[in-house]
C-alpha cells in the first residue's frame, strides 16, 4: 500500500512542495531564454491580458527548484522584466 503511495507521489509531484509564479508585465505572451551554464532553458509565459480597465501580466509557475534557481539568478530577473508574484 504504501509503494503505490509513493509511486503516484512521484508522479503528480511533492504536494509540500514550494509553487512558485513568475510574471512578465505589459505582455500578454513571452518566451523567455535562461542562461544554464552552457544552455539556454525556454520559458514561455502566458495568460496575460490587456483592456481599458488595466492589464493581468503573463505568467509562468513551476514546482521545480532547479528552474525556479535558474529564474532567479538570470539576468532578466535581476534587472527586473521577470517578477515573482506573491
Amino acid at each position: 500500500m504504501n509503494m503505490n503511495k509513493n509511486m503516484q507521489t512521484a508522479a503528480i509531484g511533492d504536494p509540500h512542495r514550494m509553487v512558485s509564479t513568475y510574471a512578465v508585465h505589459g505582455l500578454t505572451e513571452c518566451e523567455m531564454l535562461i542562461p544554464a551554464g552552457n544552455a539556454r532553458l525556454r520559458i514561455h509565459f502566458s495568460g496575460g491580458s490587456l483592456s481599458a480597465l488595466g492589464s493581468v501580466p503573463a505568467t509562468y509557475t513551476t514546482r521545480s527548484r532547479i528552474v525556479m534557481r535558474l529564474i532567479e539568478n538570470s539576468p532578466q530577473f535581476r534587472q527586473g522584466r521577470i517578477r515573482k508574484m506573491l
